[in-house]
């Protein structure tokens, strides 16, 4: 065989072998999609102390739990660290390895790592709320009595940039998110025109591109008539997704923002959960629960009704998961019901560690559990 011909075999052997591959990925992700799974297996079961106020949040390989007396980080069956404090008003956030914490009014942050470690940085003014990077960079939102500041905090206490805007003016901050890289600010502000309520979304840049901007601002959204937008979000470094009463809009924002989608929702939303592919909503119409789903385009992928009282709803992945007290009912962003269980326990708290696996707390009990 001479080397033109040899050389076409082994190129029509890596094709089919691509082909191959790129069909069993396929296959296995449809399968994935469309698995249904009646029966679940428990990792591990702990004991807790159970305090009214505990809530549990996904963090690395297991779950944060968080109160006004204090965290712990349990993983693998075992409580790997706490820590104990007392705050009256907490706010919090986590991204990646790292959690924030202060109590509203003060100007002390805390900064918790994976590990345990914790480190204490303070803001220039009161905080009324904080957001933390994936690299430990706090954005802290401050207050005093006429204006509104946004301060940005690196681990080791140095200011990396603070902003200013009057409150008369430019109106009240409402909502802030800090983007996971730590190079870009949302903030959804609240002000009173003609007697009406008006939202102004406004996006800062602390990369190079922002630095010419006056106090850094890149570009702004105020076209939501009376609408109020209390919730925002960077779903990714680069998308931002804002929930209104009665709308949402999706904004990209790698360096200066554009809108990508804006959706008017004429019925009363219930609920809402959304990660960086979905947004998901429950909406009474006609004294029937609706679930609808969009993706980040704000098209319609999902309408379904749901016959189920539900007293809490998360997202994971393409699975929409709602429980209440004693039963879980997870559907896809396409339809299919995938599991639907009655517990017969009391479930305070559901955690979704991914598409599959959960964190279950009854009580003072946290077991993982993974479906099958």
């Amino acid at each position: 065989m001479d080397e033109k011909k040899q050389r076409n075999k082994i190129i029509i052997c890596v094709a089919a072998a691509l082909v191959a591959g790129a069909v069993i990925i396929i296959i296995h992700k449809l399968y994935d999609r469309n698995r249904v799974y009646d029966s679940y297996k428990v990792e591990y079961n702990i004991d807790v102390e159970d305090n009214a106020d505990n809530e549990y949040y996904a963090f690395g390989t297991g779950v944060l739990k968080f109160s006004s007396d204090g965290i712990s980080y349990i993983s693998d069956g075992k409580e790997v660290w706490n820590h104990g404090f007392e705050i009256k008003n907490p706010v919090m956030d986590i991204c990646g390895n790292y959690i924030a914490i202060a109590e509203e009014g003060t100007n002390d942050i805390s900064i918790y790592g994976i590990n345990g470690e914790l480190l204490q940085v303070s803001a220039s003014y009161p905080v009324k709320s904080v957001e933390v990077s994936r690299q430990g960079v706090v954005a802290a939102v401050m207050l005093d009595d006429s204006a509104q500041y946004i301060e940005l905090i690196a681990k080791d206490g140095t200011q990396i940039a603070i902003g200013r805007t009057v409150l008369q003016g430019d109106g009240y901050p409402i909502a802030i998110s800090l983007s996971g890289d730590a190079t870009k600010v949302a903030a959804s502000y609240l002000a009173v025109t003609s007697g009406e309520a008006q939202t102004r979304i406004v996006f800062y840049n602390y990369s190079e591109v922002g630095q010419n901007e006056t106090d850094r601002i890149v570009g702004g959204f105020n076209d939501f008539n009376n609408s109020i937008v209390p919730d925002i979000e960077f779903v990714n470094d680069n998308t931002v997704a804002a929930i209104g009463d009665n709308v949402f809009a999706v904004y990209n924002i790698k360096e200066t923002p554009s809108e990508a989608a804006k959706v008017k929702v004429k019925d009363e939303i219930k609920s809402v959960v959304y990660n960086e592919n979905y947004i998901a909503m429950i909406i009474k119409e006609d004294d029937k629960d609706i679930l609808n789903v969009y993706n980040m385009k704000g098209k319609k992928v999902l309408s379904k009704s749901i016959d189920f009282h539900y007293t809490g709803i998360k997202i994971a992945k393409e699975n929409i998961i709602l429980y209440n007290d004693t039963q879980c009912k997870v559907i896809s962003a396409k339809g299919v019901v995938k599991f639907d269980y009655n517990f017969g326990m009391g479930i305070t708290s559901l955690v979704p560690l991914d598409d599959t696996t959960y964190i279950i707390v009854s009580g003072g009990n946290v077991q993982k559990i993974t479906l099958y």
